[in-house]
């Protein structure tokens, strides 16, 4: 076998190992999105309502117990791994989900402000197709988008940072840079805060840690959790 058919060869398992990779990401990235609906099914079925009122009643009259605290006003409990709370916007009370309670996130920093002009009722949520964590930063944005999408009405457009991979391909390119509309950009870091700059929200952090920026920047949006002043 000569030298040009065994780079003729290489290439073509460079490209196969390629292509492989890229549906391995959007596959890994797609069943977060599914887990994360399932645990937050899950967590609703596991109490029934009879339960809830008990324990909700319980913490309202002692303000901390076994099963969850009491937070600016607001009633936490903690089942299966996540943290559940009740918000109202105008006449309909929602089910809020969130992997850490608002005690677990303070020392998280918000720092900086949004543009006051920025529309804030849509939002893309762009991330780095070739991070090592995808599967956490795609867990990380399915439990963001279920807020905003759900609760509070905001619109969600998926994209990527960079279009590197096959499940880049058709999401449109998306930084903080190279639009004026709302972006949310998620990645991992070794420091743990939420930076907030003109249009932009980035969230990060380095293993869990970067749920911990997640669920800070839904506290602050849910006024569960007060924006620091810098």
């Amino acid at each position: 076998m000569g030298y040009l058919e065994l780079s003729k060869m290489e290439k073509e398992e460079q490209k196969e190992t390629k292509k492989n990779k890229s549906l391995l990401y959007s596959i890994i990235t797609i069943v977060s999105f599914v887990v994360i609906l399932g645990l937050v099914l899950i967590g609703i079925k596991l109490f029934g309502p009879d339960d809830i009122n008990d324990i909700t009643e319980e913490i309202i009259e002692k303000g901390n117990t076994e099963h969850g605290y009491m937070y600016n006003g607001f009633v936490f409990i903690y089942q299966d791994n996540l943290w559940h709370t009740k918000w109202q916007r105008g006449d309909v009370l929602y089910n809020a989900h969130f992997h850490y309670g608002p005690l677990d996130v303070i020392d998280v920093p918000v720092i900086g402000h949004l543009n006051t002009e920025l529309d804030t009722t849509k939002f893309y949520v762009t991330f780095d197709p070739l991070e090592k964590n995808i599967s956490l930063i795609g867990l990380g944005a399915a439990e963001l988008g279920l807020s905003l999408v759900k609760v509070m009405g905001v619109k969600i457009t998926p994209a990527c940072y960079r279009n590197i991979t096959k499940g880049c391909y058709k999401r449109p390119i998306i930084t903080c840079d190279n639009t004026d509309e709302g972006v949310i950009f998620i990645k991992s870091d070794e420091i743990t805060k939420v930076t907030l700059k003109d249009n932009c929200i980035t969230l990060q952090g380095k293993g869990d840690n970067l749920l911990k920026a997640v669920d800070k920047v839904l506290f602050n949006l849910y006024g569960i959790v007060e924006h620091e002043q810098d």
